[in-house]
């Protein structure tokens, strides 16, 4: 098996080996996803300058053979290994750069976004707020300590058979639907106990935390970074930086942790007190998170209100909207074994 790691601050994932197509509507991009720096990827196949890759998420796509490191099996396993160390850390900011001293008067190795993934080689010191990183190349830089949060989620995925992956994808193409949703072996629990000294709520605030993060940020299609991002990009990246791998478009999907809640008068009041903060609300090509209050938060390509915005459930609020609600189809979440 090889593997690759994303070596650029934002990559672009395509899902043909081509950058643009025609569509019903006319010539469109093939954008389907982004990878971000540090995360790392099982490569399917080679064609004329572009590799065909599964990412750590389970989700697969083409990308620019330049923007990309070949790894070995035991390159996957020692950085694995240090994630388990504690030695990985993901970048918790809209833009840190990585210095060549731990000093605002440094030069700039490389700017990373929000979301990459770093190797911590250690600190220059608690009272100076800096953080000493090792880059993909080998070479050393500083970044303020307080842009700085742990990596929670795991490349595990990347060592299965990706057919069965590859599959589901055909198939959730094909439906467009939702399925039952629901991933063998899941637990919701050894998340929350793991990062999260055993509190569901805590993990359900730490989620909506994290999309609130991405407030204001542009609407870009395939986006998952403060650079734009979309609104399964940002539904995925919320509960990744949480340490839970869902599926990365607006489906649920067999395979993934979020299940199809039995929620069946989506649109009655009496729903609202079934939600928990963090469910993931689904509309025909569109995903949101639950936020609580009846709120909820999306990334939006709508005219006049674009990019990550809050609307709400409820009719009399002014944030409302009517569209949505109308064409609410499912609901979705994670929940402790035994709450379904």
């Amino acid at each position: 098996m090889t593997f690759a790691v994303f070596h650029q601050p934002v990559v672009t994932i395509y899902d043909s080996p081509k950058k643009t197509k025609m569509a019903e509507d006319g010539l469109r991009s093939t954008i389907s996803d982004e990878g971000l720096y540090g995360m790392v990827c099982r490569v399917l196949e080679e064609k004329d300058g572009w590799i065909y890759v599964m990412t750590h998420y389970g989700y697969a796509g083409w990308v620019c053979a330049e923007d990309l490191t070949m790894w070995s099996e035991e390159e996957l396993k020692n950085w694995q290994k240090k994630g388990k160390e504690g030695y990985l850390a993901l970048v918790d900011t809209f833009c840190a750069d990585v210095m060549s001293i731990p000093k605002v008067q440094g030069h700039c190795y490389i700017s990373l976004v929000g979301g990459g993934v770093v190797e911590v080689a250690g600190t220059a010191g608690e009272a100076a707020g800096w953080t000493r990183v090792r880059l993909l190349d080998g070479q050393e830089g500083y970044v303020r300590t307080q842009h700085l949060c742990p990596k929670r989620f795991t490349e595990d995925l990347l060592w299965q058979d990706p057919q069965p992956v590859l599959d589901r994808m055909k198939e959730v193409s094909a439906k467009s639907r939702t399925a039952a949703g629901g991933q063998e072996g899941f637990s919701l629990k050894a998340v929350v106990d793991h990062w999260f000294d055993g509190s569901e709520n805590a993990f359900r605030e730490t989620l909506v935390s994290e999309a609130m993060k991405y407030m204001g940020v542009q609407y870009r299609w395939g986006g998952k970074s403060f650079r734009g991002i979309d609104c399964s990009g940002l539904v995925s990246i919320s509960y990744m930086r949480c340490g839970v791998l869902i599926y990365r478009d607006a489906s649920i999907v067999d395979g993934w942790p979020i299940q199809r809640l039995a929620l069946e008068e989506l649109k009655a009041p009496e729903v609202l007190a079934s939600l928990k903060k963090g469910d993931a609300l689904y509309f025909p090509g569109h995903i949101a998170m639950y936020i609580g209050d009846g709120k909820y938060i999306h990334s939006t390509g709508r005219i006049g209100s674009g990019g990550v915005v809050i609307n709400s459930l409820r009719p009399k609020d002014p944030d409302f909207r009517q569209d949505l609600l109308d064409c609410l189809y499912a609901v979705g979440g994670v929940r402790l074994q035994g709450d379904l």
